[in-house]
């Protein structure tokens, strides 16, 4: 996971998928804390060969699409967050601050 520079958090999720094959995901989530509400947006999974040669440059491509992806992009999730206002802003906020921002190199 890593913090999105829009706001939030993503990820690219990587998993086994029958015998010869791995799924891969990215999604990100981003937590408004004013509505209450979690917003999200996800690709659509890719499965590859597990011995592909392909792997480091879907990696970089989904890494560059979910970072190219705007606000206007997310769906808001189900349910009302009024736990959060419990918390307070500035300690909600600190969650975010555990994930490192991605690099590109």
């Amino acid at each position: 996971m890593f913090r999105h520079p829009k706001g939030g958090y993503a990820q690219i999720a990587i998993g086994k998928w029958g015998n010869e094959r791995i799924e891969i995901v990215s999604d990100w989530c981003f937590n408004d804390f004013k509505k209450l509400r979690s917003f999200i947006k996800r690709s659509n999974k890719k499965r590859i060969p597990i011995d592909s040669t392909k792997l480091s440059d879907l990696l970089y491509t989904m890494l560059n699409d979910v970072l190219s992806w705007k606000i206007e992009d997310l769906r808001a999730m189900h349910g009302i967050h009024y736990e959060w206002k419990e918390v307070g802003r500035k300690q909600f906020e600190k969650g975010l601050e555990r994930y490192p921002f991605p690099k590109i190199e």
